[in-house]
Order: C-alpha cells, then sequence, then structure tokens
C-alpha cells in the first residue's frame, strides 16, 4: 500500500472511529438509568429502559461497540505507521487499543449506573394489584400504577361505560372507532363495543 493511500485510510477510520466512539457514548447514556416503565419512550428517539434486562441488553451494546471503535482506531493507527514508512508496532500493543476502551466503557457505564440501583421502579403485579379510586385521583406515580395495572390485570374488562366513568371520572378525550369507540385519561385509554370494555392500554 502506498504512503498517500495509507494516510488517506488511517485518517478516514480514525473519523469512523471518533463518530462511533459518539454512537457508542450515547447508546451508554441512555440504558444508563434506572428502569422505570412509567417513563415514555421518545419518539423517535430515545428508549426508556422498562427493566435491568433492559438495562443490561443496552449496556452490552454500548461497550461492543466501544470495542469496536477501539479496534478501528488500532487499525487507524496502523495504517498511521504505514504512512510514514515505520515499522508497525507489534501485535499485543495493537489489541491493548480496543481492550482498553472496552475497560474504560465499562468502568464508566458501572460508575454511572451504580448510584441508580436503587431507583427503579416497576409495574404493577396482577397478583397484588387492588384499584383505589384514592390512587386513581391522587395523581403522579400513583395514578401511573393505577392505569397500568388497569390495562394489564384487566380491572374493567366486560365493563359498562357507565360503571368506568362512576370509578374513573370524566374521560378527557373520546371519539369513534371501527366497531366501537374509546375513552381517554392521562395515562390509560378504554376501547369500548356495545357499551363494554374490550380493551385498555395505559402509558398514553
Amino acid at each position: 500500500m502506498r504512503r498517500g493511500t495509507a494516510a488517506l485510510s488511517a485518517a478516514a477510520l480514525g473519523v469512523a472511529a471518533v463518530a462511533l466512539g459518539a454512537v457508542a457514548l450515547a447508546a451508554g447514556g441512555g440504558a444508563a438509568q434506572a428502569p422505570d416503565p412509567f417513563v415514555a419512550d421518545g419518539d423517535p428517539c430515545c428508549a426508556h429502559p422498562d427493566t435491568w434486562g433492559q438495562v443490561a441488553a443496552g449496556a452490552v451494546g454500548a461497550i461492543a461497540l466501544a470495542a469496536v471503535a477501539g479496534g478501528m482506531l488500532a487499525g487507524a493507527v496502523a495504517l498511521g505507521f504505514r504512512a510514514a514508512g515505520r515499522e508497525l508496532p507489534r501485535w499485543s500493543r495493537m489489541v491493548a487499543i480496543p481492550l482498553a476502551t472496552l475497560g474504560l466503557a465499562t468502568l464508566a457505564f458501572a460508575v454511572a449506573i451504580v448510584p441508580k440501583l436503587g431507583d427503579a421502579r416497576r409495574l404493577p403485579s396482577c397478583d397484588t394489584f387492588r384499584f383505589s379510586e384514592a390512587d386513581w385521583r391522587a395523581g403522579g406515580d400513583r395514578q401511573k400504577a393505577a392505569a397500568w395495572g388497569i390495562a394489564k390485570c384487566g380491572t374493567f374488562d366486560g365493563a359498562s361505560r357507565a360503571y368506568v366513568q362512576a370509578r374513573l371520572g370524566r374521560p378527557k378525550v373520546g371519539g369513534a372507532l371501527s366497531g366501537g369507540d374509546y375513552i381517554g385519561y392521562d395515562g390509560l385509554a378504554l376501547v369500548f363495543a356495545d357499551d363494554r370494555v374490550v380493551n385498555a392500554d395505559a402509558g398514553y
């Protein structure tokens, strides 16, 4: 490979490594959050983890990207040596670059996530969830948990519109749907057919 070509390739690979490193940093930042299913995902960016499994998956992806960026940087360094007409560094030294980025990315993620280990929130369990009008009308996290419990556990499945509105209050929105209609509250939408609840979705 000619020196000029090697120099251009080194520069291009170096720029690509930096860009991929930035993507890894953004992905790691998105994953390094306590799980919270009540936080709506962005549109189109970025998803908030709902579970620790999603946090772990995001961490693995971000750290892997950082390692790949480190490998690309090592390739850029090797091409830079070739462009300068110098002898290539030993393989053991070159492999240290992606290993170092892997280690730094892992350490950075650990430093970011450890202080948040006690901040996770979970969806209600249908084994223990009991709808409470006091929780529903309290607003905030209590209302969000009630909405998710209603949707997940089928609290009002088959209930009449009059019964639902007696428990939840006057809806904020409503409209016609194919084969039925819907009403909506903060964080909860209920679909009716023949004046009976046939579906409930939370998180709106």
